[in-house]
């Protein structure tokens, strides 16, 4: 049973994520779900956008300790892994782009998995067979380790509590905000901008994905922290420039 339940521990996951955004649709108003979008938006700009994506993957800016630890719990609540595995995963990616050996792309994954964010959490042996680097940095870190190995029991505990408090809060905002990172996120950033060779930028998304729609500039210019001089275009560099060390 154990050994299965390591095996399947993603599609149980992401299986039990998508449950609780159906259950919360049957009581949810329409205003309700507006405000959970928004707060998915929010939750993806400062989570993935901002400390996941820039920080952590590309170190393009400096942060405070209690900048970085008061964005984590954002950051782990968006339901696509620890920032280890984040870091390591879209360094190859970016290593390796469109290849065999990207672990990401809609060209290997096919585009439903990576448009639904059903990719699995790889571990650290998977990224050795590929012979590709580690995210060094964070994995030296005892933090980032201990939140890499915990990361689905720390995610389920803090539904708990969260639930043992609200039960339905929990259901609506775990279920929501991972949602709104998983489908729009995913689906803009990896399926319509990156759907192969021909990386695109598309600015009309940058609201949606926290600027994360540039994707051809990113990849030509991976350690720039600004994407656009129009907030709507990247709605992260402005909170950048005011939270940056």
């Amino acid at each position: 049973m154990k050994k299965f339940i390591e095996e399947w521990k993603p599609a149980i996951f992401n299986t039990f994520v998508y449950v609780l955004f159906i259950i919360s649709l049957f009581y949810l108003s329409i205003w309700q779900m507006i405000v959970l979008f928004l707060a998915g938006m929010i939750c993806s700009v400062l989570g993935n956008a901002i400390l996941l994506h820039r920080f952590y993957t590309h170190r393009q800016f400096g942060l405070s300790k209690f900048t970085e630890y008061l964005l984590l719990p954002i950051a782990l609540l968006l339901g696509i892994g620890s920032p280890l595995m984040y870091a390591t995963m879209h360094r190859q990616h970016h290593r390796v782009c469109d290849s065999k050996e990207d672990p990401h792309s809609p060209m290997q994954l096919g585009k439903l998995k990576v448009f639904l964010g059903l990719w699995e959490f790889f571990p650290v042996s998977y990224f050795k067979n590929l012979n590709a680097p580690l995210a060094r940095d964070l994995f030296v870190n005892p933090l980032q380790k201990f939140i890499h190995i915990h990361y689905y029991r720390i995610w389920l505990a803090a539904f708990i509590i969260v639930a043992s408090i609200n039960l339905p809060v929990a259901i609506a905002v775990f279920g929501w905000i991972p949602v709104f990172q998983k489908v729009f996120e995913n689906s803009i950033v990896n399926g319509i901008c990156h759907p192969g060779p021909a990386i695109a930028d598309w600015p009309a998304f940058g609201i949606l994905t926290g600027g994360e729609s540039m994707q051809r500039l990113h990849h030509e210019q991976p350690n720039l922290s600004k994407y656009s001089n129009n907030w709507w275009v990247d709605p992260a560099s402005p909170i950048i420039e005011v939270i940056k060390k």
